[in-house]
């Protein structure tokens, strides 16, 4: 920006403006308070930076989270302006991981007046705990290819949900009365803590949570259980409620219930 130019603001309406600059740093968009009814049934994007990452070279952009992309419908709205330059004008699957490596497959929707990730974003948004006012900002590593970083409203108090939802299973087994049962299984506590820290057994236990979903045709779940890191012990103590809170459906919640049973 030269010095002495007044950085300009720009109102997102229904089609997203696409007069944005993208050689500009920074640009900054507002939604118009007159037309904020208009997109009460979709995403409403307050904060977005469309720009090209300084730091990597990566084009990138920020969206913070509203009620439709962290709860129904799971819509996550992307500016049209950097659909138009980086992203393919066609509905396709996009891969989007986190910073530790782990990868989401999500549905990319394209229209030319909106696009949005949709299916999968679900499962995505559930497993990080995204909440209303956390910002995202994607960054596009490869053709199809994303890399989210998140970062935490701090205003709003959070919850343990933030944690892995394996370690809140075992947390919450003693409530629910069932520290017999992992007791049956595992002789001493500090056996259990011993061998849960042991590399081979961790790995085990993932094996075995992967077979079990491979055998009923479910293993597109494993990327969820992987991602809450829930072992067999932690998963035979798991209930409906526990499952559907991690956004499986309700007939591989059955399944997975139903193999369990029948395995004790």
């Amino acid at each position: 920006m030269k010095a002495g130019q007044k950085r300009r603001k720009y109102v997102i309406t229904e089609d997203m403006v696409e007069d944005t600059d993208l050689e500009e740093e920074e640009e900054i968009m507002e939604v118009d308070s007159d037309n904020a009814s208009q997109h009460s049934a979709q995403e409403v994007v307050t904060r977005v930076n469309v720009r090209d990452s300084i730091t990597s070279g990566n084009p990138q952009f920020e969206v913070e989270m509203r009620k439709t992309s962290t709860s129904y419908p799971f819509q996550m709205h992307i500016p049209m302006k950097f659909v138009k330059h980086h992203l393919p004008s066609f509905t396709t699957y996009i891969t989007i991981r986190n910073i530790k490596g782990k990868k989401w497959r999500v549905q990319f929707n394209y229209t030319s007046r909106r696009c949005c990730f949709s299916n999968g974003w679900k499962a995505f948004a559930i497993v990080h705990s995204l909440k209303i006012g956390d910002c995202c900002r994607f960054e596009l590593v490869d053709k199809y290819e994303i890399l989210c970083h998140i970062y935490r409203d701090l205003s709003q108090k959070r919850s343990p949900e933030t944690r892995p939802r394996g370690q809140i299973i075992y947390e919450e087994s003693s409530k629910r009365e069932k520290k017999e049962k992992l007791a049956a299984e595992v002789p001493s506590a500090s056996r259990c803590v011993a061998k849960r820290k042991s590399p081979r057994y961790a790995s085990d236990q993932t094996e075995s949570v992967d077979s079990l979903l491979q055998s009923m045709g479910l293993e597109k779940y494993s990327d969820i259980f992987h991602a809450e890191e829930i072992d067999i012990a932690a998963l035979k103590l798991m209930t409906d409620e526990d499952l559907k809170f991690m956004a499986i459906p309700m007939g591989p919640r059955k399944k997975i219930l139903d193999a369990l049973k029948s395995s004790t």
